[in-house]
């Protein structure tokens, strides 16, 4: 039979017996051992021991799982070897062996946050909160295993998902399995809210681009085949126009001063097969040589010279288009019709295309409404996830007031009736303080078990005292309020508190104690910030101890 002994950190001391099986670890209470603290993640770890082995697995937590100082995942532990988890250290004793107490020099262990060693256990952290409690009165719940745990494997035990045939399910499998564990790991790291901003805003950017560029390339490409159109239109116009004027050497005749008015056009020009220009007559036989469009006329030459008939264009640049029109004349000799000419048109485009301040303001315009009503939409889902919470957190101040017997379910939110179910279960637990402790001495743990449940479902202190009022506990957002810490619990509320403290406390229980339904109320202020506080007895009536609940008053 094996245990887990607590060598450093709160509780120094506490044992957990461990059951052949699978012994979970964790901050939750529904582990087989709870170790509260906002160090250990809710399910930290897991422990496979069967008659031959104890098998550690981290189950993914945030601060890493430590054996004998070294960061581990997975590790076959022997007697002796001191388990980190979070700010608690423990050693793994056979039953009958006596665990070595530390002194607060356990050995010297990495430091996981900066790769270092430091003479003194890492885990001994002065800035942490701890506070311990076990579910059942000590007694881990009992799983089922293999049929012979001396060949069973650790991952055999774990809980496997095999990939679904069908691809709904294979699509949920990969989701989950695969994108949603960064989201879940970012909400760790950051509030809910900033998150929530973030990926609705680049989510929104991306619908503004996916939206906006698909429309931005229908407009050029309508305007490019507008400037194919209107360039073989004009090339064919000035050929059927102008050719008895070359044919009939009448060159001088030939005025293209009209074209030339629009600023779309950038060249209107006949050519002979040479590439001399015929016209316009201000430019009569010099050699075309004006960039692609001469380059072009080349081409169409050399295909007209090969047997090519047909007139041709193409794009020379994002904003010129050009369109070239073959000439036709009879041969003398053969009486054949053979391309004499060339009627080239260039057309430029780029006055009707949008610029890049066109863009930009485009751009921005639809940023600017598609953020306003991101906004509007965010705001509306923030309130419909916060809302239930902040019902459920109200009802629960009357619940402890004595005012309602339970939390209501007033929101159709189908993932938070475990929760509801879970927060009653508790408030129920609380209200039966009063006969927990009739035999024997109070388990103190086991009384504020159910109020560090609580207390994890919002930014609410906790701190209890038992009925000599000897602290037993205390949460980290109480340590982070009042600074008083875990490892002060064994103390008397004289040495852990100031006056006003002190006072606080004596007071309410005092008048939780006249009050017929065990529970008082007042308010407190931690550095200029009021704070409401329920205190409540827990435990037996001869032997009461005091609960007490701060929640920052609503401004």
């Amino acid at each position: 039979m094996h245990r887990l002994v607590i060598v450093a950190g709160p509780n120094r001391g506490s044992a957990f017996s461990l059951i052949e099986g699978e012994n979970t670890i964790g901050r939750q209470m529904d582990n087989h051992i709870v170790l509260t603290s906002s160090k250990v993640s809710k399910r930290h770890c897991a422990l496979l021991v069967t008659t031959q082995e104890v098998i550690l697995r981290d189950e993914g937590s945030t601060n890493g799982t430590f054996v004998n100082g070294a960061l581990a995942r997975r590790h076959t532990m022997k007697p002796g070897d001191k388990l980190g988890v979070g700010e608690f250290v423990l050693e793994l004793v056979r039953s009958g062996v006596p665990a070595q107490m530390s002194t607060g020099q356990t050995g010297s262990f990495p430091n996981p946050l900066d790769g270092g060693m430091l003479p003194s256990n890492p885990f001994e952290l002065t800035g942490g909160a701890g506070a311990l409690s076990i579910p059942g009165a000590g007694s881990a719940p009992v799983r089922s295993g293999p049929a012979n745990l001396q060949e069973a494997k650790f991952d055999d035990l774990a809980p496997k998902q095999e990939l679904p045939e069908d691809l709904p399910g294979k699509l949920k499998f990969l989701f989950e399995g695969k994108i949603m564990p960064t989201f879940y790991g970012m909400l760790m790291k950051s509030e809910f809210g900033n998150l929530l901003a973030g990926l609705l805003g680049i989510t929104l950017l991306i619908s503004v681009f996916a939206s906006v560029m698909p429309m931005e390339n229908m407009a050029e490409q309508g305007i490019q085949r507008e400037a194919r159109i209107r360039g073989t239109v004009l090339a064919r116009e000035v050929a059927d126009r102008y050719a008895p004027n070359f044919v009939n050497h009448t060159e001088s005749q030939i005025d293209f001063s009209l074209l030339t008015q629009e600023e779309s056009i950038k060249i209107v020009a006949l050519l002979n097969m040479d590439l001399n220009i015929v016209a316009p007559p201000s430019r009569l036989g010099q050699l075309f040589s004006v960039g692609g469009e001469a380059a072009f006329a080349r081409k169409m030459i050399k295909e007209y010279r090969e047997g090519r008939e047909k007139g041709g264009g193409m794009f020379l640049d994002a904003n010129t288009y050009v369109h070239i029109e073959p000439i036709k004349a009879a041969d003398p000799r053969t009486y054949a019709n053979e391309v004499v000419a060339l009627a080239l048109v260039s057309i430029d485009f780029s006055r009707n295309m949008v610029t890049a301040g066109g863009l930009e303001i485009a751009y921005g315009s639809a940023i600017i409404y598609t953020a306003i009503i991101g906004l509007l939409f965010y705001f509306i889902l923030l309130r419909l996830i916060h809302k239930p919470y902040e019902v459920m957190n109200d009802d629960l101040d009357q619940v402890l007031r004595g005012e309602i017997p339970r939390v209501t379910k007033e929101f159709k939110v189908g993932n938070l009736e475990k929760l509801w179910d879970n927060v009653n279960a508790a408030v129920q637990r609380m209200g039966k303080g009063e006969s927990s402790g009739d035999e024997g001495a109070v388990m103190w743990d086991q009384e504020f078990a159910p109020w560090l449940a609580v207390t994890e479902m919002g930014q609410m202190g906790l701190i209890g005292f038992d009925s000599n009022l000897v602290l037993m506990t205390v949460n980290p957002f109480f340590s982070e309020l009042s600074g008083i810490r875990s490892d002060s619990v064994g103390q008397t509320l004289g040495q852990v508190a100031d006056q006003a403290m002190n006072s606080l406390v004596t007071e309410l229980k005092a008048n939780a104690e006249r009050s017929g339904n065990r529970t008082a109320t007042d308010k407190f202020e931690f550095q200029g910030i009021d704070y409401s506080v329920v205190g409540t007895l827990v435990g037996p009536k001869d032997q009461a101890g005091i609960a007490l609940l701060f929640r920052k008053k609503e401004t």
